[in-house]
This record gives C-alpha cells, structure tokens and sequence, in this order.
C-alpha cells in the first residue's frame, strides 16, 4: 500500500474525522463541484534511507493534506482534527508499518476563486517498504 493510502485509511477510520468527511478524503485534488468539507491527500516527496549495502527499506515521505471548507471555522477544526489523528501515529494494520508519523508545517489558506478556505498540514510517514 502506498503511504497516501494508509493516511486515507486511518483518517476514514477515525470517528472524529469520518463524522466530517465520511469518505471525501481524496488523492491528490478535489472532485468538479465538492461536497465540503473534505480532504485531498499528496504525495509531496518520497526520499529512502540507504546504508552502505544500499536501500534499508525504511522510507519517510511528506504527506500533504489539505482540509477543505467553507467557513474558517469549519477548516479549522477539521484541521485540528487531522492533526489529533495523524500527529504521532504509529502501527500496522493500514497495509504499511508505520513506525512515527509527525506534523512538520500547517498553513491557512483562503481560496477566493472557490471561497472556500484550506488549511495545508505536512506529514512525514516513517514506514516500512514492501
């Protein structure tokens, strides 16, 4: 499973989350015409680690994630909510063994051409690769 897939999977899983979104949380950009608020996923970087024999297999990615709404209000608290979910993770069971995942920059955004407003969270996904 790719790390974009498990964050879906434990941000659908938690019923903070899932009462806002339900399963809106999306790859990589936002459907024609949205139902808000929702969550986009992004792959930003996906570096490795390596030793001197080659890949270690542990690989630590920046995961975006954008929260979606049509109030301030409303973003903020899904961000607060991403962030209660994500903000130190770790475990098996969402197809990758995550060993941290951490908060690593959060920005507030208006969007005027749509008037919705977005908060953007970066995520780094310490996992295991397959």
């Amino acid at each position: 499973m790719e790390p974009e897939a498990a964050v879906r999977a434990i941000l659908i899983a938690d019923v903070s989350v899932a009462a806002l979104v339900v399963e809106r949380v999306y790859p990589a950009k936002l459907p024609q015409s949205p139902t808000l608020p929702a969550i986009v996923l992004t792959k930003v970087s996906g570096p490795r680690l390596h030793d001197l024999s080659g890949p270690s297999g542990k690989a630590y990615p920046r995961i975006q994630a954008d929260c979606w709404a049509e109030t301030y209000a409303g973003v903020k608290t899904l961000a607060t909510l991403v962030r209660q979910c994500l903000d130190g993770y770790s475990g098996a069971g969402s197809g990758l063994t995550i060993g941290d995942i951490y908060i690593d920059g959060e920005t507030d955004l208006y969007e005027p051409e749509v008037e919705d407003y977005r908060v953007v969270q970066d995520y780094i996904v310490w996992h295991d690769e397959t």
